[in-house]
C-alpha cells in the first residue's frame, strides 16, 4: 500500500496548489496550472483504483470511484475524503510511516556523502531541543521544536503547509537567478519555490540535522533531490555558514542572487551567535539586496537630481549638541519638554535632526528641526513629507531612498553615500565624498552622521527600539499591540523590561555596536524604553543641567 499512499500525498499537494491558484486567480497561466494538477489528480487517483482492485478492498473502491465520477474533483469536500482514505490505510494496514526514508537516503548518497553520514550517524543529535513529528490538518507530517517549557517552535504549518509553502514562493524575485535560502526545515518551501520557478539555481543552508532526518524519514523529498538545480547544504556551525556563502558568492558572481530565511528554522539554531548572526544578517540583507533593482532606479534618478553632498553641513554639526527626534512611543511624553528646550537653548550651539516619520506630527508642536531625515526606498513613505515639502526644512537622504520623495521635496536637499550599495560606494569614491552605515534604519543612520562629523553630545529622544506603552509608534502614527506572546522583552531605560521586536532589537544591539568605541563624543539617551548600552540615560528636562 505504499504507492497508493505516495499517490495520496501527491494527490493532496495539487489539492492544495489548486486552491491556491483558484484564490489568486491572475491570468491564463493560472488556469492552465489547475487544468494540469486536475489531469494530474485524475491521473493519482486512477493509478490508486487499480491498486486497490488488486487488493480487494471494497470499501476504498466504492470510496475512490465516487471521487472520480464527481465533476470536480478539487473540492474541499473532496480534499476531506482524500485525507479520510489515508486515515484510512495507515489505521487498517501495516504501514511503516519512514518509508520515504529508503529512497530518499539513497538519493541523497549518490549526491553528496557527507551530508548522507551526518543523517545517519546517530551521535549527531541535538540535545538541547525536543521535536516532535506530527500529522497536520491535510494529512501530512509537520514538525515541531520544544525550545523550553513554555515555547514551541512549529518548523511548518500544522494545517496545511503546502499553502504556507506557495505563499513563501511567491514572494521570491522573479528576476534573481540564484536563490539562497537559509533554512530547510520540512523542504515543503523548497519544492514550491523548484517549481514555481524551475529555472532557478537553489541553495539551502540548514543548521539543524534533525530538521533534514525529519524531511528526508517521513517525507517524500526525492523531487528535491533529483533535482540538479537544488543544493542541500549541511552548516554544523559559522565558519561553514561562513564559508559556504563566499563560495556560492563566488561561484555564481555574474549571475541575480536572492537571499531567504525560512525563520521557523532560525529560531531553533541552538548557537545564539549564529542565530542573531543570521537574523541580523537577514535584516541587512532585505533592506539591501531584496529591493536592489528599486534601490537601483532610487540611485539612478537621485543623483540625476545633482543635489548638494551631505559633507556640506558637517561644520554645522561638528563640535555642537545634536538632537536626534526619532518616533518612538515615548517621544510623546517628551514633546513639552522638548519644546521648552529648544526654545530656550542658544540653538547656535544646538542641531535638531528629526526623522521623517514623525516630523509633521514635531512641527505641528511648534519644534522646527533643522534637518529633516529619510532613507527608506518605498514610494508609499511620500506621506511622511507631505504638507512640508517647502517648509525651508532641509531634507538629507541616503542615495537609495524613494526618488520620489526626493525630487517632490521643494526645500534645499543633501543627499548621502551609504556602505554596502556598490554603486553609492563608487560614486562616493569619485567625488570624495563620506560614507555612511545604515544599520538598517533611519534612526541608526542618523546616528552615524551626527557621529562622523564629530558632534558634541548626541541627544536621543524617541529612540525607544520598542513598544512603550504598548504602542509601536508616537504621535499616532503607529498603532496598539495587542498580542505580545511573539515578542520579546530586553533591558528598559531606568530599570525593569521593555518589550521589543526581532527587528528593533537588531537595530538596537546595531547601534550599541557603533557607538561602543566613541570616546570623545558624549552619548545619551533621553528616551524611555529599550536599554541602549553606552548611552547614559538621562531624563530630558534635565539635560541642560546634566554635565
Amino acid at each position: 500500500m505504499q504507492d497508493i499512499i505516495l499517490y495520496i500525498d501527491n494527490i493532496i499537494r495539487a489539492e492544495s496548489e489548486i486552491m491556491y491558484y483558484k484564490r489568486n486567480k491572475e491570468s491564463d497561466t493560472f488556469d492552465k496550472k489547475i487544468e494540469r494538477l486536475t489531469a494530474e489528480v485524475s491521473g493519482y487517483l486512477n493509478k490508486m483504483l487499480e491498486r486497490v482492485v488488486e487488493k480487494k478492498d471494497s470499501l476504498l473502491e466504492e470510496n475512490i470511484r465516487q471521487i472520480l465520477e464527481c465533476q470536480d474533483i478539487s473540492t474541499t469536500d473532496i480534499s476531506k475524503n482524500i485525507y479520510g482514505i489515508k486515515e484510512y490505510i495507515l489505521n487498517n494496514y501495516d504501514i511503516d510511516v519512514c518509508f520515504y526514508s529508503e529512497k530518499n537516503l539513497k538519493l541523497i548518497n549518490n549526491r553528496t556523502s557527507f551530508l548522507y553520514e551526518k543523517i545517519i550517524d546517530e551521535n549527531i543529535q541535538n540535545k538541547n531541543r525536543q521535536y516532535e513529528v506530527g500529522w497536520n490538518r491535510i494529512c501530512g507530517i509537520s514538525l515541531s521544536v520544544e525550545l523550553s517549557e513554555n515555547e514551541k517552535t512549529n518548523i511548518c504549518s500544522f494545517g496545511d503547509p503546502w499553502r504556507e509553502a506557495l505563499l513563501y514562493a511567491e514572494k521570491l524575485n522573479d528576476d534573481a537567478q540564484v536563490c539562497v535560502i537559509f533554512g530547510f526545515g520540512m523542504g515543503y518551501h523548497v519544492q514550491e519555490i523548484s517549481v514555481m520557478y524551475p529555472e532557478k539555481t537553489i541553495y539551502i543552508l540548514e543548521n539543524d540535522i534533525e530538521q533534514i532526518r525529519a524531511a528526508v524519514y517521513y517525507r517524500d523529498v526525492s523531487d528535491i533531490l533529483l533535482n540538479e538545480n537544488i543544493h542541500l547544504i549541511y552548516c554544523n556551525d559559522t565558519v561553514s555558514y561562513a564559508g559556504w556563502i563566499k563560495k556560492i558568492i563566488e561561484k555564481e558572481e555574474n549571475k541575480k542572487l536572492e537571499c531567504k530565511m525560512w525563520m521557523p528554522s532560525i529560531k531553533v539554531i541552538d548557537d545564539k551567535n549564529l542565530r542573531e548572526l543570521l537574523e541580523q544578517y537577514s535584516v541587512s540583507f532585505f533592506s539591501m539586496d531584496y529591493f536592489r533593482d528599486k534601490l537601483v532606479e532610487n540611485f539612478t534618478k537621485n543623483t540625476k537630481l545633482k543635489d548638494e553632498n551631505v559633507d556640506a553641513v558637517k561644520n554645522d554639526i561638528s563640535g555642537k549638541d545634536v538632537i536626534l527626534i526619532a518616533a518612538g512611543p515615548s517621544l510623546d511624553n517628551e514633546t513639552e519638554n522638548l519644546n521648552k528646550i529648544t526654545k530656550q537653548r542658544d540653538r547656535k550651539n544646538t542641531v535638531i535632526l528629526c526623522v521623517g516619520k514623525i516630523v509633521r506630527k514635531v512641527i505641528e508642536k511648534g519644534i522646527i528641526p533643522d534637518y529633516i531625515i529619510m532613507t527608506d526606498a518605498k514610494d508609499k513613505t511620500r506621506w511622511q513629507i507631505r504638507g512640508v515639502e517647502k517648509s525651508g526644512i532641509p531634507l538629507i537622504y541616503i542615495s537609495t531612498a524613494s526618488a520620489k520623495v526626493a525630487a517632490e521635496y521643494r526645500s534645499k536637499r543633501y543627499i548621502a553615500y551609504q556602505k554596502g550599495f556598490e554603486q553609492a560606494e563608487e560614486k562616493a569614491g569619485q567625488n570624495g565624498a563620506t560614507l555612511f552605515e545604515t544599520g538598517g534604519s533611519v534612526a541608526a543612520f542618523a546616528i552615524d552622521m551626527a557621529l562622523r562629523f564629530k558632534c558634541k553630545r548626541l541627544i536621543c529622544i524617541g529612540l525607544d527600539m520598542g513598544y512603550t506603552d504598548e504602542r509601536t509608534h508616537a504621535g499616532g502614527i503607529g498603532g496598539k499591540i495587542s498580542d505580545r506572546s511573539k515578542l520579546k522583552q530586553v533591558e528598559a531605560v531606568g530599570g525593569g523590561k521593555a518589550y521589543t521586536n526581532k527587528s528593533l532589537d537588531i537595530y538596537r544591539k546595531w547601534i550599541e555596536k557603533r557607538i561602543a568605541a566613541e570616546k570623545d563624543i558624549e552619548l545619551i539617551n533621553a528616551s524611555h524604553g529599550a536599554r541602549i548600552h553606552g548611552m547614559r540615560e538621562v531624563d530630558l528636562k534635565d539635560i541642560d543641567d546634566y554635565k
